[in-house]
């Protein structure tokens, strides 16, 4: 495992970054779901966040870009307009006055 982010709102909710993916437990760990609609194939997640106040959005960063979900990692969409040199950026964290700054 790479990174993890816990669902601020239910802490049975977990994502986790890995080498081969995101995942999803929605029982704290005991099961787990990939979740990689729309990321692509076989991508090393660096880091995976979810939005303090509105936790069904989740961003992750893979080595094939960002990507963020607006249902819970349901589906991802890649981030546009990212510039190349960032592409495989490893760390994502949200601006604490701004959270739509990522």
């Amino acid at each position: 495992m790479e990174s993890i982010a816990i669902d601020p709102g239910d802490p049975r909710i977990i994502y986790a970054g890995t080498w081969h993916l995101p995942w999803k437990t929605t029982d704290g760990g005991q099961h787990w779901n990939s979740i990689k609609e729309g990321v692509i194939e076989d991508s090393d997640v660096f880091s995976i966040i979810v939005d303090p106040k509105e936790p069904k959005v989740v961003y992750a960063s893979a080595c094939s870009g960002i990507y963020k979900s607006e249902n819970s990692g349901g589906r991802f969409k890649k981030v546009q307009g990212i510039p190349s040199t960032a592409r495989r950026t490893r760390v994502l964290m949200q601006d604490p006055n701004h959270l739509e700054t990522v």
